[in-house]
């Protein structure tokens, strides 16, 4: 497996759902990493679970769990505009990993195009790829996909849903 950030302890891994009053977010997180996270119930554990195959092994947290509150305060802080509290460490092809680190490099309260973010990484003409790449992005939005929008100035897509992506935008100062 690819990691952004090797070596992590997996000793400590968690996952649970949380609700805040952007929605409610399954996450699968370690006492430093992020490894998984994104909207919804139906068949979201199953997705997790394609990440994170390990993930079978530890039990789910309770939503009032100490864990728990612990990623719904990093996740309110967030949305509220503050430092993001948590790293993402996803897994991914080498390709991935390139977009992914290229997405991180995007400062908050900016933007790029699918086709900057390609030429970024060398591959001037991965466009597509690269909008794949951030399709199959694990983490949401703390690997800031969503700050990837179409040349053109439109929005583009997000797996989470384009209300959410203007909302995290609008958070940023982006918009």
């Amino acid at each position: 497996m690819n990691f952004l950030f090797p070596n992590e302890d997996l000793t400590s891994l968690r996952y649970g759902w949380v609700e805040i009053p952007e929605g409610e977010f399954c996450g699968v997180w370690s006492t430093r990493d992020v490894f998984f996270l994104s909207t919804g119930t139906k068949g979201i554990l199953k997705k997790a679970l394609k990440y994170c195959p390990w993930l079978s092994l530890f039990p789910c947290l309770e939503s009032n769990s100490q864990e728990t509150q612990e990623l719904k305060k990093c996740l309110r802080s967030f949305f509220g505009g503050g430092k993001n509290l948590l790293r993402p460490n996803a897994n991914g092809t080498l390709f991935q990993m390139k977009v992914w680190r290229a997405l991180l490099a995007i400062p908050r309260g900016q933007t790029r195009s699918y086709g900057e973010l390609a030429r970024k990484i060398g591959a001037p003409k991965a466009c597509r790829a690269v909008g794949t790449a951030c399709g199959k992005n694990p983490v949401a939005f703390l690997i800031p996909c969503h700050r990837v929008i179409q040349s053109s100035g439109g929005l583009g897509g997000f797996g989470l849903s384009l209300p959410l992506k203007k909302q995290l935008l609008q958070v940023e100062g982006a918009i």
